[in-house]
């Protein structure tokens, strides 16, 4: 299958969008491996019910985001999950939030990939939140050229506003800390002062 690159987002760059090879997808027969699936593969859907993989797309990932497990919600991942970072992830309360605005450098840090990995992308007949490790990630975009069902049922994108920002400070209280600031610079610094606490903790 031909490597198909990051289709074009809102604003016209590429969407990085995409699971880790190994990932596991929840199915009726239980977890697959997401390089194992094909088009016409049954899947779970978050919600309850099935869905037909309609296309599957590789594409190459310089960097990805690592979700630890239990890191979101209600135990999910059931694993260490690495996504790509514009891969949405479902925050119970908040909606479908790419993975690169998550990023607290404890449940969810950025991940370095090698040059030759590819990422696994899944379209779906309809819209709908695949389960990966128990987690809901929204599925991919088809191509243009492939046809899909009218009925789209993944939640809207948030990329900035409070609602991000709740969705923030609710991952951090379940990290264990107790507040992290929404501006990304304020963020870094309060997050490089936790790591540097853990690891003068680990050496006392």
């Amino acid at each position: 299958m031909a490597l198909t690159v990051g289709r074009a987002g809102l604003a016209g760059a590429a969407v990085l969008d995409g699971i880790n090879p190994a990932a596991r997808v929840d199915t009726p027969v239980g977890e697959v491996v997401a390089e194992r699936l094909r088009e016409g593969d049954i899947v779970l859907v978050a919600g309850g019910g099935i869905g037909m993989i309609k296309w599957i797309g590789r594409i190459p990932v310089p960097a990805a985001v690592s979700i630890g497990a239990g890191a979101i919600s209600g135990g999910a991942p059931r694993r260490s999950l690495v996504v790509a970072p514009d891969q949405a992830v479902l925050v119970d309360g908040a909606g479908a939030i790419p993975a690169r605005l998550l990023v607290n450098g404890l449940t969810l840090r950025h991940a370095d990939t090698v040059a030759s990995e590819t990422f696994v992308q899944i379209a779906l007949h309809t819209g709908a939140c695949l389960l990966v490790e128990g987690l809901a990630l929204p599925s991919a975009d088809a191509p243009a050229d492939v046809g899909v069902e009218p009925g789209d049922r993944r939640p809207a994108l948030v990329r900035a506003g409070p609602v991000l920002d709740a969705a923030i400070a609710g991952l951090a209280e379940r990290a264990g800390v107790a507040e992290i600031p929404a501006d990304p610079v304020e963020r870094a610094a309060r997050l490089a002062a936790v790591l540097t606490a853990i690891e003068d903790l680990g050496q006392g």
